[in-house]
């Protein structure tokens, strides 16, 4: 309900005020969610940079793993809502002393 707040603003000045028998409307969580990381985070989302090699980010089921695992570690299992995601394709590679090239700062696990 909207009234006149008793206060020194001018008269033509309407104030809105909530009569106190009126419930606060119902927010769902990823609202709820939405907010405190817009609280946590004024300046917007927090940016999540994700550094993959060229095979994965070709892959379509591999990118929805990649996706799903990083917003796990960041709570947010089913969704990646409130951050803002960047990919960068792995561009820096390193050669060992067999010469086999791999890209800089992932692990070669066994597979050529």
């Amino acid at each position: 309900m909207l009234g006149h707040a008793r206060s020194r603003a001018p008269p033509h000045e309407l104030i809105a005020v909530r009569a106190p028998y009126e419930p606060e409307p119902r927010r769902d969580k990823q609202t709820l969610r939405k907010e405190a990381l817009m609280r946590q985070f004024p300046g917007g989302a927090p940016v999540v940079n994700i550094e993959i090699p060229a095979k994965v980010a070709f892959d379509m089921d591999a990118m929805q793993g990649v996706i799903r695992d990083v917003a796990g570690r960041l709570g947010h299992e089913g969704c990646h809502s409130g951050f803002d995601f960047r990919f960068r394709h792995a561009l820096d590679y390193v050669v060992n002393v067999q010469g086999e090239v791999q890209e800089a700062g992932f692990r070669v696990t066994g597979a050529k």
